[in-house]
C-alpha cells in the first residue's frame, strides 16, 4: 500500500522479522474470504491507526517471502490516509513520510518494493 500525502510517500520500519529495522510499505496478508480492498483497509487501520480515502488499484508485483522464499503476488494500491498515523510498536519501529527522491533505496525491505518505486518515478514527469 502507498500512502500519499503532499507528493510524500509513507513508509513504516519493520519491527519484525524478515527484514527486521527496513523500510516497508505498510500492509500485510488477506484473510480468508476478504477481498483485496477490504484487506488494504484493515492492515491499514491494524497497523497506523487510518482510515483511507482514494484507494485505487496501481499493480501487481511477484516475490517471494520468509526464509523458505514462499512465492507470492503483491497487489499494490494507492491511498490517501485521514488522520496521522499511530504506530503499533510490536510490529512498527517508525513511520516517516519521504518525498520520493528521498527515499532510501537501499534500506527498502523487499525486492518488490524497489520495483514499485522504479515504476512511480517512471511514470512522474
Amino acid at each position: 500500500m502507498l500512502l500519499f500525502r503532499e507528493e510524500k510517500i509513507l513508509l513504516v520500519r519493520r519491527a519484525q522479522a524478515p527484514r527486521l529495522g527496513m523500510w516497508d510499505f505498510p500492509g500485510g496478508f488477506l484473510k480468508s474470504g476478504e477481498t483485496a480492498e477490504d484487506a488494504v483497509v484493515r492492515e491499514i487501520y491494524e497497523e497506523l491507526q487510518l482510515r483511507i480515502t482514494h484507494l485505487k488499484y496501481l499493480t501487481s508485483v511477484p516475490d517471494v517471502y520468509g526464509s523458505k522464499g514462499f512465492p507470492i503476488i503483491n497487489l499494490i494500491y494507492t491511498a490517501v490516509p485521514v488522520g496521522e498515523p499511530v504506530v503499533d510498536r510490536s510490529e512498527l519501529e517508525s513511520v516517516e513520510w519521504f518525498a520520493p527522491s528521498a527515499i532510501p533505496s537501499e534500506q527498502i525491505a523487499f525486492p518488490h518494493q524497489v520495483r514499485v518505486l522504479k515504476i512511480l518515478a517512471a511514470a512522474r514527469p
